[in-house]
């Protein structure tokens, strides 16, 4: 009988020590487990209503900015790799020295230099769009057989911009081998901005 015991014993001890050993301790496993918990209301009954036990503790933690419409976890981790990227652009070493690097931070610049930016002035622009192909408002000789579509975006690919057109490159159905330029009507982005109340200034905006 001693010998049994003392085995059922060893049993519980070895369930003790393998459920120990399988929980995480890791800094990434504790800060989850952190956000996790925090997110929950515990004063709520989850059979009553889970979304509140769930997701109360965030909600009332995560006020939604005034020029936020939505606030997600995905929108936070966004914030945080933005400010990771800000700095590393404003960064003056580069310990990898990758060419692309350089060239992210020297285009970044660029972006930030406000009084190079400021002094742009329409001429800039309209020669901008004269290298596109032109357009019949700004240029007087301007016709419809002398426009090459696919100058204008390729050069609009090069300078980083896109037309007012949604643009993807897609396999021919008609023959997988083969790649087909697809261009059609850019979707809609103010359809989700009907349901605010606060949005109507931007719909607006938009049919000026």
């Amino acid at each position: 009988m001693a010998l049994l015991i003392d085995a059922l014993d060893d049993d519980k001890n070895d369930a003790r020590s393998s459920a120990t050993s399988s929980v995480c301790l890791t800094e990434e496993c504790v800060t989850a487990a952190a956000r996790i918990s925090s997110s929950l209301d515990q004063g709520a009954k989850p059979c009553d209503d889970f979304y509140q036990f769930a997701c109360g503790g965030w909600v009332e933690k995560n006020l939604v900015p005034e020029n936020k419409m939505s606030v997600t976890f995905l929108w936070q981790f966004q914030n945080q790799i933005d400010v990771i990227i800000k700095n590393f652009l404003e960064a003056d070493t580069d310990s990898l020295n990758l060419r692309s690097f350089r060239e992210a931070k020297i285009f970044y610049k660029s972006c930030m230099n406000e009084s190079q930016i400021n002094s742009v002035n329409i001429k800039d622009l309209s020669q901008s769009l004269r290298n596109l192909g032109g357009l019949p408002l700004i240029t007087p000789d301007w016709t419809e057989e002398k426009f090459n579509l696919m100058h204008a975006l390729t050069t609009m690919t090069e300078l980083q911009t896109q037309p007012f057109l949604d643009l993807t490159v897609e396999m021919d159905p008609n023959n997988n081998n083969n790649k087909i330029l697809k261009v059609r009507d850019s979707q809609q982005w103010l359809q989700h901005l009907l349901v605010y109340h606060s949005a109507v200034f931007f719909v607006q905006l938009y049919f000026l």
